[in-house]
């Protein structure tokens, strides 16, 4: 029986944040459960699909949220390690301020 748990945070998670409208880290959330399923060990939790196909739900409900904001590679990483930074990669690229230490 493969580590299901891994699984289920995604899955809450996504849901979490989709309810509380934020819809970046509800996509990312539902990425990694949708990866999960599909390249994952799920054994013995029933019907994966299930699951896979609310996720995609949600992922796509929320990128349509956050508008013609894309997620490349680099982007979803740096969201991922700081929220901010993201957000001013997004909203205030040529304001942004990084120092060295940063």
């Amino acid at each position: 029986m493969g580590d299901t748990s891994g699984l289920y945070c995604c899955f809450e998670a996504a849901k979490e944040y989709f309810a509380q409208k934020d819809y970046l880290n509800a996509a990312i959330e539902a990425h990694w459960c949708r990866m999960y399923c599909k390249y994952g060990e799920p054994y013995g939790i029933g019907d994966i699909t299930a699951y896979e196909k609310i996720a995609s739900k949600i992922y796509f409900d929320s990128i349509k949220k956050l508008g013609s904001f894309q997620l490349s590679k680099s982007m979803f990483i740096m969201g991922s390690q700081c929220e901010k930074s993201l957000w001013l990669y997004r909203n205030k690229y040529k304001e942004r301020k990084l120092s060295v230490d940063t």
